[in-house]
């Protein structure tokens, strides 16, 4: 398929960030990866992108001038392939399609709060640390704090499992049961024998395949 000029399709916004900082802060990936852009209507571009898990936004470097841009007209991406990884970009944010059978999409997010500032005599201010992202950002998602000025402090997932055409979305094991609530007690009782961690998607993936086999 030719490959077309991404952004002519997506509105972008200019970001102001340097393209020598690898190991980026609150990011999905540790750098910008090499990706396909599907579009819906069969077109496709090739792109450097990296997902933002702090605004829940896709980047990407504009191999024209080389500065990197937010996608913001969603709704014209049917997905994006990052190696074998496959991602649903919508309002809500990109989800990654972690298991076919049963389809189940998984969305990473995190937290985080401008670094304390530096103190005088060594110190640092805690004025500064309880600022958290948000109230940083200028209008949404055009200018943000530099990767070297951000810490997390958590990170979390959410889920959605397709069942009877419909995409049930859990974000934590109380909503996950109520979905099979006829087998309330099985499903507790597998979480409590396999000490399953929420944020662990491969331990996710297989209570939902043991919970669409009950």
């Amino acid at each position: 398929m030719k490959r077309i000029l991404f952004t002519l399709l997506i509105w972008t916004g200019f970001i102001s960030l340097a393209l020598s900082q690898e190991n980026l802060s609150g990011y999905l990936f540790d750098s910008y990866k090499e990706a396909i852009v599907h579009f819906k209507g069969n077109l496709q571009s090739n792109e450097r992108v990296n997902y933002n898990l702090l605004d829940g936004k896709l980047y990407f470097i504009d191999r024209q001038d080389n500065k990197i841009k937010v996608v913001s007209d969603v709704d014209k991406i049917a997905f994006v392939k990052v190696g074998d990884r496959s991602f649903l970009l919508d309002g809500d944010g990109m989800k990654e399609v972690v298991s076919t059978s049963p389809l189940i999409y998984a969305k990473y997010n995190a937290k985080g709060r401008k670094k304390p500032s530096k103190a005088a005599y060594g110190g640092t201010s805690q004025v500064s640390s309880s600022t958290s992202y948000a109230e940083l950002r200028d209008g949404g998602s055009h200018a943000f704090l530099k990767s070297d000025e951000i810490e997390i402090h958590s990170h979390h997932n959410e889920y959605w499992i397709e069942k009877d055409g419909k995409k049930r979305k859990f974000t934590q094991f109380k909503q996950f049961i109520k979905i099979y609530s006829a087998h309330k007690e099985q499903l507790e009782q597998y979480i409590k024998d396999n000490n399953i961690n929420f944020e662990d998607v491969k331990a996710i993936i297989e209570l939902c395949r043991y919970a669409e086999g009950l």
